[in-house]
């Protein structure tokens, strides 16, 4: 189980462009139609989720999409 600091991580690490696909479809599966999310309201939705559901989520993105944050080493910089 991840701790909801853990998700934020993830969540934080994303490129924009990954959390508005991943924001339209909750978003889309939730009006049962075809809803296009963009930033910054992307983090409303994902915000908007219980931990369990964020948790089943990330699971999907991770396993099926491969969407990890890279892991930091010392002298690296992130750019988002």
């Amino acid at each position: 189980m991840m701790t909801k600091d853990d998700l934020a991580e993830w969540w934080s690490g994303l490129a924009i462009s990954e959390k508005e696909r991943i924001a339209s479809k909750i978003a889309s599966k939730r009006a049962g139609k075809a809803k296009k999310v963009t930033y910054p309201e992307c983090t409303v939705v994902w915000n908007s989720l219980d931990q369990e559901l964020q948790e089943k989520v990330y699971a999907h993105c991770t396993d099926d999409h491969g969407l990890l944050l890279a892991e930091y080493k010392a002298g690296d910089t992130y750019s988002f």
